[in-house]
């Protein structure tokens, strides 16, 4: 089933159960997400609701029945009174792209450190010859180049030249997609937040971050009202962090 077809029968569900004035739903930016989406389109609030307190688990069991039941005494008792976002707008589809961008440059660290340790290991002759370049991008450039012997890669010369080549070319590959990532990132911050963009010291990859850390925050309605419109207009970036 699909999840927004699931996520609609629970609702239907539960309003054939009683009449339902607001619904706590647990995890809304991760599991909880397309039921919140759903909720928040017909019009029912929604709160953010924390996991079950490790006391009431230990006391009661792990069970779906009595995360439920804590999550609708958590709401009754009016001790959530934080909104979930709607995951629904631009600032969303902004958040969506940085996750592609930043797994990219963690692959392309990780790759950049195991090209260093293995030219550090290479037989003697393969060090030399990379040691003409004094820089980690600029000996990646002369890997790139290398042109192994498949038919010898029993050798450890052949099997160094190998990996060493994939691994430039696995740099270059994010390099590009890093690259690619940035120029379809810009037009979406610039409309989001065009005189942030402009200040002085901030650019695409700060006021990204700002944008979707003024998303994500747990806060009342009123609360995240402010911070974005600071954001797209307000004189000085910190006032994210003042408003906390």
């Amino acid at each position: 089933m699909r999840p927004e077809r699931a996520a609609s029968k629970r609702w239907d569900g539960c309003r054939a159960w009683a009449r339902v004035d607001v619904v706590g739903v647990e995890s809304s930016g991760s599991y909880g997400a397309e039921l919140s989406r759903v909720l928040i389109r017909v019009g029912i609030p929604v709160v953010e609701v924390n996991r079950p307190h490790p006391h009431t688990r230990h006391r009661r069991g792990k069970s779906d029945a009595v995360d439920a039941e804590a999550t609708a005494r958590k709401v009754l008792a009016g001790d959530t009174k934080v909104v979930p976002k709607a995951m629904t707008g631009l600032v969303e589809a902004i958040h969506q792209l940085k996750v592609a961008r930043d797994g990219a440059l963690k692959a392309r660290g990780a790759a950049l450190v195991q090209l260093r340790d293995l030219m550090i290991t290479a037989p003697a002759d393969l060090r030399e010859v990379l040691s003409k370049r004094k820089t980690l991008r600029g000996r990646a450039t002369l890997c790139r180049r290398l042109r192994p012997d498949r038919a010898r890669l029993e050798e450890p010369l052949e099997a160094a030249k190998l990996s060493l080549r994939s691994l430039a070319r696995r740099i270059t590959a994010l390099d590009e997609e890093i690259a690619d990532l940035d120029l379809q990132l810009e037009p979406l911050v610039r409309k989001a937040a065009p005189r942030t963009v402009e200040l002085l010291g901030v650019g695409v990859g700060h006021t990204t971050q700002m944008l979707v850390t003024a998303s994500q925050k747990h806060q009342s309605y009123p609360q995240r009202c402010r911070i974005r419109s600071s954001l797209r207009g307000g004189p000085d970036p910190r006032i994210l962090w003042q408003d906390r």
